[in-house]
């Protein structure tokens, strides 16, 4: 008589990705201006919802020709249709909005253009080898938006 056949393995549970970060923002079209204009990123989808007349905005650092990786996704709900109030309280100082650029002149650049409009909360200057080059700003809600050069996270990791 043959022994049984083992078990199989258990299956991986699936690495989830993420995809996107919804803000309630108070004006939309400060929020979408801000990270358009000053933050540089790019508008993929806006709409108001037919049912409950909330607006929606996508803001992505995606190239156009690129999938659409990651995206925030900014909502305006001034009627309260939704039920939740006002906007959360900011994000900050510390817990921020974090990306990544290919230089320094690129953090120097959101610098300027923050100085400019008058939302630039730390000016662009080099932290570690671990944190890098960095500035701060902040968005129309009051949230904290860095960026960043020589943040390795693909070298980084310091665990198994």
């Amino acid at each position: 008589m043959n022994p049984p056949a083992p078990a199989p393995a258990p299956a991986a549970p699936p690495v989830p990705r993420l995809t996107h970060l919804a803000l309630h923002v108070a004006d939309l079209g400060k929020s979408v201006d801000f990270y358009t204009r000053v933050a540089g990123m790019r508008l993929v989808h806006e709409r108001i919802d037919a049912t409950t007349g909330v607006a929606v905005a996508w803001v992505t650092t995606c190239a156009a020709d690129a999938p659409l990786a990651f995206a925030i996704v900014l909502i305006a709900d001034a009627g309260n249709a939704l039920g939740y109030g006002a906007p959360q309280a900011p994000i900050g100082p510390l817990s921020h909005l974090g990306f990544g650029l290919n230089s320094r002149a690129g953090v120097d650049a959101i610098a300027a253009r923050a100085q400019a409009a008058g939302v630039l909360q730390q000016a662009a200057g080099y932290v570690n080898e671990v944190v890098g080059y960095i500035c701060m700003l902040r968005d129309p809600d009051g949230h904290t938006v860095e960026f960043s050069h020589g943040q390795d996270f693909e070298h980084n990791s310091n665990v198994g």
